[in-house]
């Protein structure tokens, strides 16, 4: 009788425990399941009214859930397989004229990104252009990965034209 007294006084007690301890939890759970869209970069051309752009999903502690390219989501594992392979933005007569890729992104700490374009279309040439991904705080942004670190909020890009049809991109501008 000892026992199940015993065992009947600290029941309420231990109950208290399990819920102070997954009160927090759960608290925690819900903070990291809040997601804030942020726009990164707004892609524009000269050829049409077309307008692309890359967003991402953070979390409340800022960190990346899952990247999108205009209406194309992708998942955190996902979006980093994806881009390290290349994500294709355009393709047109067979070339893949923007092509989104990164080596060493991560949904922490950020990473740079590579745009490879289609130089010409006639020659088969590529060139790429670099940006870097930067977390400051719980906001991310993108800068040009060169010796002047500009911040990027929109590109242009300018379409490279051969007796008026266009065979390639011929400059990006950085706003």
């Amino acid at each position: 009788m000892c026992k199940w007294r015993l065992f009947s006084l600290t029941l309420p007690l231990l109950v208290a425990v399990i819920c102070a301890i997954i009160q927090p939890c759960r608290v925690i759970a819900e903070e990291l399941n809040y997601l804030f869209t942020q726009e990164i970069v707004q892609v524009t051309t000269d050829q049409d009214e077309l307008e692309y752009k890359l967003k991402i999903e953070i979390n409340s502690i800022g960190d990346i859930v899952r990247g999108a390219v205009n209406e194309q989501i992708y998942e955190g594992e996902k979006f980093l397989r994806d881009i390290k392979k290349g994500i294709v933005l355009t393709k047109s007569s067979g070339f893949n004229v923007v092509t989104l890729l990164s080596k060493n992104m991560d949904l922490k700490t950020g990473g740079q990104i590579e745009i490879k374009y289609l130089r010409s279309a006639i020659f088969k040439t590529y060139s790429r252009f670099y940006m870097q991904l930067v977390r400051e705080g719980n906001q991310w942004v993108l800068y040009t990965d060169n010796e002047d670190k500009r911040e990027i909020h929109r590109l242009h890009v300018i379409t490279r034209k051969f007796f008026g049809i266009a065979i390639g991109i011929k400059s990006i501008l950085i706003y």
